[in-house]
């Protein structure tokens, strides 16, 4: 009994990991940039945020995991770069000022919505 317990406490550990990081929808939408670099080990909403950013606007972060990974530096490296921006660091303040406008340009229609006659 007490192996069936422990062995559902760890699936669900692995196989829920935001929940473990107590993160909602509501911490990822309201999510800001913060000067302090996230923890490589630590699911953090803001690096949720910016890999669903960079992932809309066409540049591939990977896997969409919370974590600033190889794979999500590289994408906003990309990113700065297609944008006309420089950085040794991969998240900065002008990335993510620019990602946040992408944002809102993706979630304005491109084509007017037909009108009722």
């Amino acid at each position: 009994m007490i192996r069936s317990l422990v062995a559902l406490v760890f699936l669900g550990w692995t196989a829920f990991p935001a929940a473990g990081a107590n993160l909602d929808a509501a911490a990822i939408n309201n999510a800001e940039f913060r000067s302090k670099p996230p923890a490589e080990d630590k699911i953090e909403p803001m690096v949720v945020k910016a890999q669903v950013l960079l992932d809309r606007a066409q540049f591939s972060p990977g896997e969409i995991d919370g974590k600033l990974g190889e794979n999500a530096q590289k994408a906003l490296r990309a990113f700065a770069e297609a944008k006309g921006l420089t950085s040794d660091k991969a998240l900065t303040p002008e990335v993510w000022t620019m990602l946040a406008g992408t944002a809102k340009t993706l979630s304005s229609p491109s084509t007017p919505s037909p009108t009722a006659t």
